[in-house]
């Protein structure tokens, strides 16, 4: 049970299954079996980073840079844990000593530019994020974080060209596809999103961007389309309670109530609760008048999952 090698195999045999909870587990247990294992350490800290356990992130950090003091991955980690806690100055300081490590490293100037942006100085993080680009041409990452920097600053014109680059050295990235996809639908370009939205599905295995391109289609008013992408998506996955909700809105749409409620009635069905199923359920009950049997429906959206609704 104490046997540090064998539960990081378990945890990286769950993380590839998908299974994240278990391989979180596994992680951490791993972690603390191998204390001087720097990367395990940096892959622990990133995980309780993301779900915002910063002190623990912290600590992982810095028991991996005990063991290798010029690992550039602890020192980047730290200084996420730091500007998760809003220290900014600890936070580039320990950024820029990763950069001075290795000043060609396209991941310590992007991190440098998310840092400034969250302190809300736009001119240094712009400038960090394009010598990324500078450091490392075909760093992906690097014209990505420059793409969402420009998008989140109101500068949409300027998105378009880092996001075709990212999309030449990878024609399958999903989040590159995705922005690009959503810059033409919000700029009168639908035409031009098919294409975009149609590549982020490919490979897509929690079928979210199937979902998109579906909606895409009902947009368009291509409803065959939609339906064809929605019926694809496997009852096994995470998408298809979306993908049936998407469906039955469609039947509705269309003047079909009754299937449109067959389909969202089997949905709620299911032994699993499917809170987008029954808050489309009060939706329907809503619009025809049915406010109580609404109001119940939306409280048992809530009670499932009160972060979804």
């Amino acid at each position: 049970a104490r046997y540090g090698d064998a539960r990081l195999k378990l945890a990286q045999s769950y993380d590839k299954s998908g299974d994240i909870r278990n391989a979180y587990r596994e992680y951490l247990r791993a972690a603390d079996l191998l204390p001087s294992n720097p990367d395990l350490q940096v892959k622990v800290g990133s995980l309780l980073l993301q779900a915002q356990q910063f002190e623990d992130a912290k600590s992982r950090a810095e028991r991996a840079l005990e063991t290798d003091p010029k690992s550039i991955d602890a020192q980047l980690l730290l200084g996420n844990t730091l500007a998760a806690t809003n220290d900014f100055d600890g936070a580039i300081k320990q950024i820029e000593q990763a950069i001075q490590l290795d000043p060609k490293q396209a991941t310590s100037y992007s991190t440098l530019g998310t840092v400034h942006l969250a302190q809300g100085a736009r001119e240094e993080a712009e400038r960090a994020f394009r010598r990324a680009i500078e450091v490392e041409p075909k760093s992906i990452e690097a014209r990505l974080a420059l793409s969402v920097y420009l998008w989140t600053a109101g500068r949409r014109r300027e998105v378009e060209e880092p996001l075709k680059q990212v999309i030449a050295l990878d024609a399958k990235n999903q989040p590159a596809n995705r922005m690009l996809a959503v810059l033409y639908l919000t700029t009168d370009r639908n035409d031009e999103a098919e294409r975009y939205l149609k590549a982020a599905a490919n490979g897509d295995e929690a079928y979210t961007a199937q979902i998109a391109l579906a909606r895409y289609y009902t947009l368009v008013n291509r409803v065959d389309d939609a339906t064809t992408v929605l019926n694809s998506i496997p009852e096994s996955s995470l998408g298809y309670p979306l993908a049936q909700v998407e469906l039955s809105k469609i039947q509705y749409r269309d003047g079909h109530k009754d299937k449109a409620y067959q389909i969202v009635d089997a949905l709620n069905a299911k032994p699993v609760v499917s809170p987008p199923g029954l808050l489309l359920k009060s939706q329907y009950l809503s619009f025809e008048g049915k406010t109580d049997e609404a109001i119940v429906k939306a409280k048992a959206a809530v009670e499932a999952d009160p972060k979804f609704v």
